[in-house]
């Protein structure tokens, strides 16, 4: 009867242990089902958007018809940017947090009027992604406007609207900051881009907003190495902002200068602008 419950603890503390095991596996992981219909076979790929790259986590096969995929997002400790990519049709950015079971429902052929569920990072950065792509649809549709047009009144019109959509692009971003300064989303809306050239927060004012999301990272995650990229950013940042404001000094001074005119020597009368590039010395004397 003693070997018998000693067999049947045995067993108990056994099953314990992989429970426990497992629950401390999955608590630092994520759950991305995907849900895609697909016009033609093709390919998924679910990738880890770290600060400075990417790393490829899994990849599966998409057949023609529904699919349902499940991916396993491992070492999830904060707030972590996936990427789920099917080649030729794009790319949907989510944002998931530990722990987290989420539903990620694709149309091929619609593919960015997805549906994300049991995501609230997600759903923002949805938000972020359909406002920015309206704004690069309305300036494509303005540059070939504007290219097309004969009439410098309505090529101006038209300028004062693609300057206007900028400053909407801005505006919506800026104040998202400001309303989820907590919220990991808020990297993604200060690293938003039009192209490859142009970001939407280019100008040297907008380092404050930087820095504010850049605050809220270190203090909840110090060792991140979003925390750690963003730091570097705003060092880098603040030598060209300050470097700017130096050579704009300088240029101002100089311009303050007046153009002395006076007789050298020899009696050529000389103007000291004439002179520009060169060390000059000027002594002043009186009797």
């Amino acid at each position: 009867m003693m070997k018998l419950l000693n067999v049947r603890y045995l067993g108990f503390c056994t099953v314990l242990v992989l429970f426990l095991f497992s629950s401390c596996s999955n608590k630092n992981s994520a759950i991305v089902r995907v849900k895609i219909t697909s016009a033609n076979d093709s390919k998924i790929y679910i990738e880890k958007l770290n600060f400075s790259n990417s790393e490829l986590i899994d990849s599966s096969e998409v057949s023609k018809g529904e699919n349902s995929i499940k991916f396993t997002v491992k070492s999830v400790i904060e707030p972590t940017f996936i990427v789920v990519r099917v080649p030729s049709k794009g790319a949907i950015t989510l944002l998931c947090e530990p722990n987290e079971r989420m539903t990620l429902i694709i149309n091929s052929e619609k593919f960015y009027d997805y549906t994300v569920l049991g995501s609230k990072g997600s759903q923002k950065t949805k938000e972020l992604a359909v406002k920015l792509s309206d704004s690069k649809n309305k300036l494509n549709d303005l540059r070939v406007k504007f290219n097309l047009a004969q009439d410098e009144v309505l090529k101006s019109m038209i300028e004062q609207e693609y300057n206007a959509t900028i400053d909407s692009q801005r505006t919506y971003n800026t104040r998202f900051i400001w309303a989820n300064t907590m919220s990991r989303a808020s990297v993604m809306a200060v690293y938003q881009k039009f192209d490859d050239e142009s970001y939407v927060f280019d100008q040297a004012d907008d380092i404050i907003l930087f820095k504010t999301v850049a605050s809220s990272l270190r203090a909840i995650y110090p060792n991140s190495d979003y925390a750690k990229g963003m730091l570097a950013d705003i060092k880098r940042m603040d030598a060209l902002v300050h470097n700017a404001k130096l050579k704009n000094m300088i240029s101002q001074s100089a311009s303050t200068i007046p153009d002395i005119a006076l007789r050298n020597p020899n009696g050529d009368m000389v103007k000291m602008s004439s002179l520009k590039g060169k060390v000059i010395l000027l002594n002043f004397w009186a009797s």
